[in-house]
Formats: structure tokens, sequence, C-alpha cells
């Protein structure tokens, strides 16, 4: 039987795949969280920010050798220029916090870049304290809040924001016990 010739994907070679990513866990007591990219992390605790994930842009970089002020990060040029994220040719560490005990009414926000380029992390939890415990009028207040800081909300990048509230910290009934 002869074979046909054969079609080759010319497209078929090492691509550069850059993902970020943040990933949280929690026991119902304590959370960690970890992170690559430009993906962000903030823990709200009575309306402002109360621990948050840096990122790996150049900007950020940049910013932290005094170099930018912190504001100009989501504008910068190098702010999608990342050191560390998911399908680097070596295997890159994700960055671990510390545990984190919780407190009742805690808020945890895990968020795109497209949502820090155009909203500050202690507009964003102020939002979400205001609207107290309706979700949906706390995710229409910060769509609100994004729309009003974009530079020019008909380019805007693609963003995503997700909230978990912390209504109650679980209280272990057997501690202490032997």
């Amino acid at each position: 039987m002869r074979k046909g010739p054969v079609a080759r994907d010319t497209n078929s070679g090492k691509k550069d795949l850059r993902a970020s990513i943040t990933v949280v866990v929690t026991d119902y007591q304590k959370v960690r969280f970890a992170y690559m990219g430009n993906t962000r992390f903030a823990l709200g605790r009575k309306g402002a920010v109360h621990t948050f994930s840096k990122d790996h842009s150049l900007s950020w970089e940049m910013m932290e050798e005094g170099e930018l002020p912190r504001d100009k990060i989501a504008q910068h040029e190098e702010r999608d220029n990342l050191s560390r994220y998911l399908g680097q040719h070596r295997f890159a560490q994700p960055q671990i916090s510390k545990k984190i005990k919780l407190v009742d009414g805690d808020i945890l926000a895990l968020y795109t870049s497209g949502t820090w380029a155009c909203c500050d992390e202690n507009d964003l939890l102020a939002e979400l304290t205001a609207a107290g415990d309706d979700a949906p009028q706390a995710l229409e207040n910060v769509e609100r809040v994004l729309l009003d800081g974009a530079p020019d909300p008909d380019e805007i990048e693609n963003y995503t924001i997700g909230f978990v509230y912390v209504d109650k910290v679980y209280l272990d009934p057997e501690r202490g016990k032997r």
C-alpha cells in the first residue's frame, strides 16, 4: 500500500504558552494561597486590604526597586512581561503564602490583570464591604468600579474576578481535648 504525502503542521513546534494561576486552600480556619504570573489575590478584612499577593510582572519588579509608582503598574508597557508563569521551559516555583488565620467577615478575592489594571484593591474591597452579604450587588458594584476606572471602556482587557465570603470561621468543638 502506497502512502500519500504527509501533511505537516508548520506551527507544531514548541509554543510559548503563558498561563497565570492563583490557588486558594483553606481548612475553614486558615487560608493559604499560591500564585504565578499576573493574577492576584487579596484578603479583605473590615473594609480594607489585609493581605495581598504581588504579581510576577517586570513592572511590579520595577515598582519594588523604586523605579515605578505602584499606581502606574497597570499602565506600564512591561505589565505583561512575566518573570514567572505556567508553561515556562524551565520549571518555575509558584509563590506560596504563609498560613493566614481567617476571621468572620473576611472576603477572599482572586482576579486577573484586566481587573487590577482598572481598579485599586482598596476600592475593590470597599465596594464588596459596602454590598454586605448581597453577592449580586457586590458584583455590580465591582463591575461599576472596573468600568469607571478603565481608560477606555470600549478597549478594556478581559477581566475575571471571584469572591469567597467567610461568613463564619469553623470552630472545632474537639479542639483542646485529649
